[in-house]
């Protein structure tokens, strides 16, 4: 097998994940063998990685065990992405807005497989109603006003939000914020789509 073949099975660890799943069900390698149809020493190689299982053999212990074969190749659910303040990207805004209205920041760039999507959202004080106009889109979003003031309005009905308020809402219904605040307004958007 080729390093690039060979480094593209490992990272998924499926021996790795075969190992918890045994392990949490309490299972020895003899037991797993048993209800899988397949040879202790064999289930000990895939484990250590010594041995790239087929799909049929894979199958057979994922019925064992009741996930699909998508749980050995998932994502690493145990990986963490971590954004330095200073790593941040800057989004930048609509052509048709002042430069100084809102500021966003991407919060969770460079994860990957993401559920969802957060921001750090800066509406300029010092500029007259500071704000994002009405839009909708997929999902749900979430807002967290950290500093300042914000007025939201969601399908036509206001909401003022003051620091630790917060909001859950639908997005596909038409919605809005502006800064109330005289100074910077600062809030965490966070977008399921």
């Amino acid at each position: 097998m080729n390093d690039v073949l060979e480094g593209e099975i490992s990272r998924h660890r499926i021996g790795r994940k075969l190992r918890q799943l045994r392990i949490r069900k309490s299972l020895s390698l003899a037991g797993l063998a048993a209800h899988t149809g397949l040879s202790a020493a064999l289930l000990s190689k895939l484990e250590t990685g010594k041995m790239v299982p087929t799909i049929p053999t894979l199958t057979r212990i994922a019925l064992v065990f009741g996930v699909g074969l998508e749980h050995f190749f998932a994502g690493d659910r145990s990986a963490c992405e971590v954004v330095h303040r200073d790593a941040r990207i800057r989004l930048p805004l609509e052509a048709s807005e002042p430069a100084d209205t809102v500021r966003f920041e991407c919060l969770d760039y460079p994860a990957k497989d993401k559920l969802l999507d957060a921001y750090l959202a800066v509406f300029e004080g010092g500029v007259a109603a500071a704000g994002l106009p009405e839009h909708q889109h997929d999902g749900v979003e979430f807002l967290y006003v950290m500093k300042g003031a914000l007025e939201l309005v969601h399908d036509g009905i206001t909401h003022e939000l003051k620091v630790g308020d917060s909001a859950y809402f639908k997005a596909r219904m038409p919605h809005s914020y502006r800064r109330l605040s005289k100074t910077n307004c600062e809030v965490v958007v966070v977008i399921r789509e």
